[in-house]
């Protein structure tokens, strides 16, 4: 499951319901990690039965607005996005990953075009690396990797 997609599920229905502009941004942002139908359709068949029914109607859509400034948060970070998954990748080595973290890390990593640097960090202790304080767009894929509790 890509866990970035989950999240901008979550800030498109975060006010409970979705605009015509967050349907958009949904379609763009499955463009740009390269999610078939397929694969969205698993995420957003999850998301729906899990989260959409305990959400009530009551807002116009304007989680398309948060949806719009995270998207845009992930893309500025570019060329400092591998020294964050690498740093994040041996924060899980260290605190202990699960097998299910690694993949959800490792998959979230391919999807942004960093899926080495993420495994270095985790399978090379031998590399060197800085550990760093991720910014708070990666904080969905430290959930996934237990490096930050649910409720932070």
């Amino acid at each position: 499951m890509s866990i970035l997609f989950q999240h901008a599920l979550d800030l498109a229905w975060s006010d409970g319901r979705l605009s015509k502009r967050g349907a958009i941004l949904l379609e763009n942002f499955q463009e740009i990690l390269e999610l078939s139908d397929s694969q969205r359709s698993v995420v957003e068949e999850k998301h729906h039965l899990q989260v959409i029914p305990h959400l009530i109607p009551r807002g116009h859509g304007s989680g398309a607005s948060t949806l719009d400034q995270w998207m845009t948060s992930l893309m500025d970070l570019d060329d400092e996005l591998p020294r964050y998954l690498i740093s994040m990748g041996r924060q899980s080595l260290e605190t202990g990953i699960s097998k299910q973290a690694w993949i959800e890390g490792f998959t979230a990593a391919e999807r942004m075009k960093c899926e080495f640097e993420f495994a270095r960090g985790v399978w090379e202790p031998e590399f060197e690396v800085e550990i760093l304080v991720w910014p708070e767009v990666l904080d969905p894929v430290a959930k996934s990797l237990g490096l930050l509790l649910e409720e932070e």
